[in-house]
């Protein structure tokens, strides 16, 4: 049988079962993630199990970020939980409100190609543009791997992305995903492998790869995986070395289906509510008033992000009607866009700069909507609710065009304003 690169990974962890897709499989866990699902969830499913001892406290990395620093005293008190059974079950790896969005946290420190990572969080998915199997699970079955050190899951059918052509002035890797949502709809990939390939893939930094793997878990796919190429491996040369496993598709390999995407004839899109597959250009919006805008999450607040924003801003000043919030997506993203001028460029303009955490986009911290309120947001949900009040509304977009938003207070396409 001819793999796919979701396949190899699979076989290299295979413990039980055939790898023959839809079969219930149990497979090796490289990696946990767990953010503040420790207290919601996964120590009373530890509890009802019995467990006293984990089975690879070292594999496992905890991270608070989606209450932090916490804003009320019910988030202190799951963060005291948190920090308590870090210390009971002697998990190695903890990062307390100091460290950033779970995600990012991750990328910068623990994922590597061929790997399987499970996280208490769906856009674990994120894990897969560094050639590894990244997903998420609820709180039941993560507590069961962190016992066992390994968890079942049912082999996906890929589906094979080719990329091609060159991207556009203004354009990024948000815009590659909010199309592909566009044609693929929320459930076009439920419970499969999004493949990713073709020499348009040159044209995608390593941060434009996150956002695409990210949103891959807004198309249903299980999991989202990029071959490893010089890009990757520039991305992990410094952590890792050379000693890096290479992922590639046998010449042969089986898709349930495929997709072809000309990224030379993309333009910046925007999700309006309240799905992220409500997609359109962003010309056929532009002019919509707007309140406050958002740049940052686990989708867009890494430094390419910030900087691309600042080229738009820099030596001008926001619209007096709208609010722009800053959250870096960690204190490393943090202290380079410091050293660098980024954050003194986006805060002349006006920027409001929160810590690097998940802010207001699940809708539990700071900067949260009013009623009729509109946000323009770099995160990779727009749900009704979301951000707040169920009578705001949400849009979806890459940091240039929330910079080119911001800039005016209304939707704008920002390719007027970028300058290579």
């Amino acid at each position: 049988m001819s793999l796919n690169m979701t396949d190899k990974i699979l076989k290299r962890h295979l413990l039980k079962g055939s790898l023959k897709a839809g079969s219930i499989i149990e497979v090796k866990i490289d990696r946990i993630m767990v953010h503040e699902s420790i207290a919601l969830g996964i120590s009373e499913a530890i509890e009802k199990l019995g467990v006293k001892k984990l089975k690879n406290p070292n594999n496992i990395i905890s991270i608070l970020d989606h209450f932090s620093p916490a804003p009320d005293e019910n988030a202190a008190i799951m963060h005291q939980k948190c920090r308590e059974f870090v210390k009971r079950f002697h998990i190695a790896h903890h990062y307390d409100i100091n460290g950033g969005i779970c995600h990012q946290v991750m990328i910068e420190n623990f994922v590597e190609p061929g790997q399987i990572i499970l996280g208490s969080d769906s856009h674990s998915t994120t894990y897969g543009a560094l050639g590894c199997f990244g997903f998420g699970l609820g709180f039941t079955d993560v507590a069961l791997a962190m016992a066992r050190g390994c968890t079942w899951i049912k082999v996906p059918q890929a589906i094979k992305i080719y990329l091609k052509g060159e991207l556009p002035v203004g354009t990024c890797g948000k815009d590659v995903i909010l199309y592909m949502l566009s044609q693929m709809g929320t459930e076009g990939a439920n419970y499969k492998a999004l493949e990713f390939s073709g020499p348009g893939l040159k044209e995608l930094t390593m941060d434009d790869r996150f956002s695409i793997c990210n949103m891959a878990a807004e198309t249903g796919a299980k999991a989202a995986v990029m071959p490893v190429d010089s890009i990757t491996r520039n991305y992990l040369h410094e952590r890792m070395g050379q000693d890096i496993f290479e992922i590639f598709p046998e010449p042969s390999a089986q898709y349930s289906s495929y997709q072809e995407i000309n990224l030379s004839n993309l333009t910046p899109m925007v999700a309006k509510p309240n799905s992220p597959d409500n997609v359109c250009s962003v010309n056929q919006i532009s002019g919509i008033k707007i309140d406050q805008v958002f740049l940052g999450g686990c989708t867009n607040g890494r430094l390419s992000d910030l900087r691309q924003a600042a080229t738009i801003l820099k030596g001008k000043k926001i619209a007096s009607s709208v609010r722009l919030l800053v959250y870096p997506a960690s204190y490393r993203v943090l202290k380079m866009a410091i050293e660098d001028g980024t954050l003194e460029c986006l805060i002349d303009a006006g920027a409001v700069l929160g810590p690097p955490c998940c802010g207001p986009c699940f809708g539990a911290h700071l900067g949260l909507l009013g009623p009729g309120e509109r946000c323009f947001s770099t995160t990779n949900r727009n749900f009704l609710g979301r951000m707040g009040s169920k009578k705001a509304e949400i849009y979806l977009g890459s940091p240039f065009t929330a910079a080119a938003t911001a800039l005016n207070g209304r939707i704008t396409d920002p390719r007027q304003y970028v300058v290579l």
